[in-house]
């Protein structure tokens, strides 16, 4: 499921830039408005006429199923038609398809190699996408130093994500000696952008001391910010010290409602949390958190 979410949001990457081609700029408009009809129809005309921009719309639409019915193939087809141009989206396109085995029998060393081509072009998501390859993540033997380099390089660009693994590399030691220092540099970069992940990490490094001073508040802080923004580690973070009483005020009922929005999420840990503490609510808490949790998902989703 991961792989298949990472390659939608992947395949909605836009070419970027100023064209004087007003068609091309029609097309794009009429894409944002959702007339694919007439989008596709423009595109097609331009990518008859060997427009690289055209060529790889034209496999976007394929790709992501907008005005087609969605086919990979010929989004790889389209993709490679704009490729042989050297366009950058169209090379971390097709990297996309190789690596998530989308259209093609998977292959994470050819969606490497497409990917150093987009990223020779200083595509910093196709860094990042290099990085996870090497991370444990993309199929390729591990090499946490080499991932570093790449995450290094992405998140020079601000790709906040890779900031945060950055972070995680020497949170847990991996390629370097662990440096708890490090690791918080990397975490508050991170959640600069609002990161939940990373402000949950840098949550747990407030409250144990760890590279940083320790402060129970600021530290209940960050996972409210990740709690807020839906994210299940953060709102098993935030649970647990409302339960405590930890840099908060104690409330066992607001407690209970982000216990049940992380396990509504599936986050088994939180499950496993309250069985093996052996925490209990009463029926009327119970009957409370559970209307707090729908309420605010009711706000969250609008």
């Amino acid at each position: 499921m991961r792989n298949l979410i990472s390659a939608i949001a992947c395949l909605l990457v836009f070419a970027t830039g100023v064209r004087a081609e007003p068609a091309l700029d029609r097309a794009e408009a009429a894409y944002d408005r959702s007339d694919y009809k007439t989008s596709l129809k423009i595109f097609r005309r331009l990518a008859a006429q060997g427009v690289a921009d055209g060529q790889f719309y034209v496999g976007l639409h394929y790709g992501t199923g907008k005005g087609v019915p969605q086919d990979y193939g010929k989004a790889m087809s389209w993709y490679r038609r704009a490729a042989e141009q050297n366009h950058r989206v169209a090379f971390y396109n097709i990297g996309i398809l190789y690596m998530d085995g989308l259209g093609v029998k998977k292959d994470p060393v050819e969606g490497v190699e497409w990917m150093r081509k987009a990223a020779a072009l200083g595509d910093r998501k196709a860094e990042f996408a290099i990085g996870t390859a090497y991370d444990k993540k993309g199929g390729l033997p591990t090499d946490y130093l080499k991932a570093a380099v790449w995450y290094r390089k992405a998140a020079a660009k601000g790709h906040f994500i890779a900031m945060y693994n950055l972070g995680v590399l020497y949170d847990f030691g991996r390629g370097f000696p662990e440096d708890d220092e490090e690791a918080v540099r990397w975490y508050k970069r991170s959640a600069e952008h609002d990161y939940p992940r990373a402000q949950t990490n840098l949550g747990l490094m407030y409250r144990t001391g760890e590279g940083v001073a320790l402060d129970f508040k600021k530290g209940a802080e960050l996972y409210r910010l990740a709690a807020e923004q839906g994210d299940p580690h953060g709102q098993r973070q935030y649970g647990y010290v409302l339960l405590i009483g930890e840099g908060v005020p104690e409330d066992r009922v607001e407690a209970l409602k982000w216990f049940l929005l992380a396990m509504d999420q599936d986050d088994t840990r939180t499950r496993d949390a309250i069985r093996d503490n052996g925490w209990s609510w009463g029926r009327s808490e119970m009957d409370e958190a559970r209307r707090l949790a729908d309420a605010w998902k009711r706000k969250w989703s609008n």
